[in-house]
C-alpha cells in the first residue's frame, strides 16, 4: 500500500486528499498488471503543495488549489492507468527497457508551457500539470498523452 506525503497541507485539505485516495490503489495495480509488480504510480504532493500553497507565485494555482485532489485522483490517476493498460507487448517491452526507475510520477511543472500538462520520458515517466491549468482534463488529445510521448521518445 502506498503512503502519501501531505506535509504542508491543512487538516481539512488532508481529509479531502485522503477521501480521494481510493482511485490510487486500483490504478497502480492496473499499471503493475501491465508493466510489472515493481512499477509505482507516484504523486508528488510536496511539489503540488509548494506550487499551490501560500508561497505560490501563480495566482491561479493558489485560487484553484481546492481542486487539486479531485483533478489528480479522479482525472489523471485513472486515465493514465487506463491508457497504460491498453499498451501492446512492444510498448511494454520498450518502456520496461528504457524507464529504469519504474515510476510514473504525477507532479506539477515549475516551468510554464503552453499546454495543460507535459509528459517527460527518461528514468521515469513524468506527467507535469501546469500551475494555471489545474482544472483541465487529461488527456487533452491523443497527441498529448503518455503513449504519444513514449512513441516520440523511445
Amino acid at each position: 500500500m502506498s503512503t502519501f506525503d501531505y506535509t504542508g497541507y491543512k487538516l481539512g485539505e488532508k481529509k479531502v486528499l485522503k477521501e480521494n485516495e481510493v482511485t490510487h490503489a486500483p490504478a497502480e495495480k492496473q499499471i503493475q498488471d501491465k508493466l510489472g509488480a515493481d512499477w509505482k504510480l507516484v504523486i508528488d504532493w510536496p511539489t503540488f503543495q509548494k506550487l499551490t500553497g501560500d508561497t505560490a507565485t501563480n495566482d491561479r494555482a493558489k485560487s484553484e488549489r481546492q481542486w487539486v485532489p479531485n483533478r489528480v485522483y479522479q482525472n489523471y490517476v485513472p486515465a493514465i492507468a487506463a491508457e497504460v493498460a491498453k499498451w501492446d507487448a512492444d510498448m511494454v517491452e520498450a518502456v520496461n527497457d528504457a524507464v529504469t526507475d519504474k515510476k510514473i510520477i504525477i507532479t506539477m511543472d515549475t516551468e510554464t508551457v503552453d499546454n495543460r500538462y507535459s509528459v517527460k520520458v527518461g528514468k521515469s515517466i513524468e506527467v507535469l500539470m501546469q500551475q494555471d491549468k489545474i482544472c483541465y482534463e487529461y488527456p487533452y488529445s491523443d497527441a498529448y498523452t503518455v503513449t504519444a510521448a513514449i512513441e516520440k521518445t523511445l
